[in-house]
């Protein structure tokens, strides 16, 4: 019997010692400018045990059928998934050249496993897909309300910040300028409000600093930092970066330099009418974009945008009918109009209502032009 009970007491303390301790930490990868997609960076959650070491991300999505038409529309479902080891995320950091952070956070074992617990069960497959909200639901934001599900008194540093979301896109994608501009054409004036330090936190990057110097307060009743130990897991390589001579910028000036040149030479010499159905016609292409986006979208900030003043739908219907000269009244009745709305634009923007893209004001300076031009043109015909 006495064999027994110290056969028993010997189980229970090797048990005892196997028992995994939890340690929760959130995994932050930095940006780069590889896609569109990778210049916000990202963030994950790594559970590590004696026995398992895995990593939640919140990231994943598929290029698959129906992705740009749902992506548009912002009714892109994207899912967390479950790496069974650290080095999937450490390759690629690598792949990417980024910095990998890792911080480990101050948990108790109950309150990690709490974590754990509930990753594993917001991973299994019928729980696994959410619906993407590119400022308010990511896979920054996500980890983030885990923690803080868990952890009720966090209390996170004051950064007062002054930045927009439109100025934050701008700093992100500024290695990516064709994709700057598409962006403003397409997000409005809410894109112009200043963010909130929390609500900065759907970036990566601006969760890291803020759990870097958060605190919570312990049972003892003490702060202590949310953060025990903070690590470096990938450095990236140095790198020449290439700058791009071509910017979108000198693109556009000098394209419209060189539209409203010949638009003004060529008045009276040459017919102008292949340039009223190319112009208006790529401007009205672009609007019906914008004009879908602002008004079908669930995309956060597409709506209210004034772009759709100097470039909206109505402009390709006038392409259309450009070739018919019994809508020739309607389209000088029109162009009044056009050229009414692209001055309530130039005054928004001069007034900082909504910022406009600096490349915008060349086009809308263009499309006056040519607007002034076909109601010349065509009411001098209409006195013949």
């Amino acid at each position: 019997m006495k064999r027994i009970i110290i056969l028993l007491l010997s189980f229970f303390t090797i048990v005892s010692f196997v028992e995994a301790k939890t340690q929760v930490s959130l995994l932050t990868s930095t940006a780069c400018n590889n896609a569109i997609y990778t210049v916000w960076g990202h963030s994950a959650i790594r559970v590590k045990t004696e026995q398992d070491d895995k990593v939640y991300n919140y990231g994943v999505f598929s290029f698959g059928e129906g992705f740009l038409y749902n992506f548009v529309t912002g009714q892109t479902d994207y899912k967390v998934d479950c790496n069974e080891e650290i080095w999937s995320s450490i390759r690629s950091a690598q792949r990417k050249n980024v910095y990998l952070y890792e911080q480990i956070l101050n948990l108790s074992e109950e309150e990690a496993n709490e974590i754990a617990k509930n990753l594993e069960i917001n991973s299994r497959p019928e729980n696994c897909y959410y619906r993407y909200n590119f400022f308010y639901d990511n896979c920054a934001t996500r980890p983030r309300k885990m923690i803080e599900k868990t952890i009720k008194n966090i209390e996170y540093p004051i950064f007062n910040n002054q930045k927009t979301y439109r100025n934050i896109i701008h700093e992100l994608t500024a290695g990516l300028p064709w994709f700057t501009v598409g962006i403003d054409l397409c997000l409005g004036r809410e894109t112009d409000k200043v963010v909130s330090d929390s609500l900065m936190m759907f970036l990566p990057i601006e969760l890291h600093k803020a759990m870097e110097q958060a605190t919570r307060i312990d049972s003892s009743g003490n702060k202590v930092p949310i953060i025990t130990n903070s690590l470096i897991r990938v450095t990236p390589e140095e790198k020449t970066i290439d700058k791009n001579n071509y910017s979108p910028t000198l693109i556009l000036f000098v394209v419209s330099f060189v539209l409203i040149t010949l638009i003004i030479i060529g008045y009276r010499r040459w017919n102008q009418r292949p340039m009223d159905i190319l112009l208006f016609g790529i401007y009205g292409i672009v609007g019906s974009l914008i004009f879908f986006l602002t008004f079908f979208s669930e995309h956060p900030c597409t709506s209210l945008n004034f772009n759709l003043l100097w470039c909206n739908p109505l402009q390709l219907i006038f392409a259309i009918l450009v070739p018919f000269k019994k809508f020739r009244i309607l389209g000088i009745k029109y162009q009044y109009f056009n050229l009414a709305t692209i001055t309530i634009a130039l005054i928004i923007g001069i007034f900082n209502i909504q910022v406009f893209h600096i490349t915008f004001y060349p086009l809308m300076i263009l499309m006056v032009i040519q607007s002034i031009s076909y109601i010349k043109r065509n009411g001098e015909k209409q006195l013949r």
